[in-house]
Parts: C-alpha cells; sequence; structure tokens
C-alpha cells in the first residue's frame, strides 16, 4: 500500500463497503507536463518526416526550404497522415483579360489516431503562370489550357498545404532543416526566384530552368542553348517588350530578359575564369 500511495499521479480511493480493497483513480495530469511530452512527441514526428524526403525533393522559394508534392507524399506515408475523400469545386471568372476559372479542392486532414486534425485547401487558376495562361511568353490561349492540369495542380496544393501544416513544417529555416536532413542539405535543392512586381504579389518567373518556347533551341533550356540562339531569343524577347501591342505579356517577356542577359553574364565571366560580383543567375 505504501508504494501505491507514493505513485505520482494516482489517488488512493476507498472501496465500497464489503468488497475487501481498495480502488486506484487517476489524478489529471500536470498541464505543463502534458505540453511538453506533446512538443517531444511533434518533434518526433517532424524528424520522422523529414527523413522520408531528400534535398532533390525541396526548393529554397526565396531564402526558405520548401517541400515539393514527392516530399509532401512521402512524409504522409512515412507518418502516417491520412485524409478525407476531398470535395473540389470550379468557380468561372472575367475581367479585361477575358474568361478564366479556378479549381480548389478541400479536405480534412489526419495524424494517426485521429487525435489531431486541420483542414485545408488547395487552387490553381487557368491564369497559372507555368500551366495556365499567364505565362512568360505569348504562346497559349485559355483553350489550350489543359484543365486535367490546373485540377491536378490544385489538389496537389491541398495535399503540401495539408500536410506541412498538420507535421508542422511549415516555415522552417535553412538551419533547421539542415540539422534534420543532414549538413548541407539546403546547398543541393532547387532555387526559385521571386520576380519583383510579378502578378499575383510573389509568384516567380521560373524562367531560367523552362523550356525555351521558340526559336532554334525550342525546348530547352537556357543553360543548354548555343550562343547565337540565345543572343537572337533575347534580340526577340527585347523586342516584345517594346510592342506596345503585347503589353499584356511585358512582365513575362522582361523576365526572359533577365535571364537571358544572366546567362549570357554566367557564360562570358566563365569564359574570362572570373565571377563578377553580386551577378545575376537565372532563376529556376
Amino acid at each position: 500500500m505504501a508504494n501505491e500511495q507514493n505513485h505520482p499521479g494516482v489517488e488512493i480511493v476507498p472501496a465500497e463497503m464489503g468488497s475487501g480493497g481498495t480502488t486506484l483513480v487517476r489524478i489529471p495530469d500536470d498541464p505543463m507536463a502534458v505540453l511538453e511530452a506533446r512538443n517531444r512527441m511533434m518533434e518526433r514526428v517532424l524528424s520522422y518526416a523529414i527523413s522520408a524526403t531528400h534535398p532533390g525533393q525541396w526548393q529554397m522559394l526565396g531564402d526558405k526550404p520548401w517541400p515539393t508534392g514527392p516530399a509532401c507524399e512521402s512524409m504522409a506515408r512515412r507518418c502516417g497522415v491520412s485524409w478525407d475523400k476531398p470535395e473540389c469545386e470550379r468557380r468561372d471568372t472575367s475581367d479585361e483579360q477575358g474568361p478564366a476559372y479556378t479549381w480548389t479542392y478541400r479536405a480534412r486532414f489526419f495524424l494517426p489516431g485521429g487525435i489531431d486534425s486541420i483542414w485545408a485547401e488547395g487552387h490553381c487558376s487557368s491564369r497559372d503562370q507555368f500551366l495556365g495562361t499567364g505565362l512568360a511568353y505569348e504562346t497559349r490561349d485559355l483553350p489550350e489550357v489543359e484543365e486535367g492540369n490546373i485540377r491536378q495542380a490544385a489538389m496537389t496544393n491541398m495535399i503540401v498545404n495539408g500536410v506541412t501544416r498538420l507535421l508542422g513544417v511549415r516555415n522552417l529555416t535553412r538551419e533547421r532543416l539542415d540539422a534534420l536532413l543532414g549538413a548541407g542539405s539546403s546547398d543541393k535543392m532547387g532555387r526559385v526566384e521571386y520576380t519583383a512586381g510579378a502578378k499575383g504579389g510573389g509568384r516567380t518567373s521560373g524562367v531560367g530552368e523552362k523550356p525555351i518556347p521558340f526559336g532554334r533551341s525550342k525546348g530547352k533550356k537556357l543553360s543548354d542553348a548555343a550562343d547565337d540562339d540565345l543572343a537572337w531569343l533575347l534580340r526577340s524577347m527585347q523586342e516584345s517588350v517594346a510592342d506596345p501591342e503585347k503589353a499584356k505579356w511585358k512582365a513575362g517577356n522582361e523576365a526572359w530578359v533577365k535571364a537571358i542577359e544572366a546567362e549570357q553574364a554566367r557564360r562570358a565571366n566563365a569564359k574570362a575564369g572570373t565571377t563578377a560580383n553580386g551577378a545575376a543567375k537565372p532563376s529556376p
């Protein structure tokens, strides 16, 4: 009986008359102890989640590491994240640029046991810079947009939002990720630079790693194009920037101009055996 009386979190309560014994009743845990235990549990969950990925599944968005869709799927499998059957909705809109639409997916995400759950949404518009009409060049109209790709992107965005919020993966610093994934991991990640003034307040230019839209090097990346092809493409983009009738695509074409000039500068520095201080780099 002395051992039972000294057991933390246990209160000895007399049993009912005639039962011949006592009943052990659990006293509620200290709230701080519960929070500390939960914090340790979430740290372990985060460690498990990150260990399911590799640097190639992450991107540096500015100075912040961000997991891609495949990284989130790997983390979800490792940590047993599940979600309900998604709801989806298409919204049609129209403005001075013409008709457009947005697909939205939403679902509730759960950790094992159903103790933690959140609602998450994912959106993608037909004006998307990479999949829709908001390209950095003027070669796609709304009928040419593959709506299935827009829907898939919206669902992937939902999964990324749900998994990262539930597992606490959002807003990791480079140092924190390197500590979890391995020293120097952030240096091996793809990098996406933000284009100032891009539509949507922070969308990325993406042109450095996108296929060249036309010309003899069509389909290649800037880094793989011949010098003459780069020079020709630069002139074409500069002419488009100066053309008032192509004002709709001016921002995207300006992004191409900057990326081409940066690639030309990189090649010139490489040939000279120097690296210019603060030289711009092509944006992936």
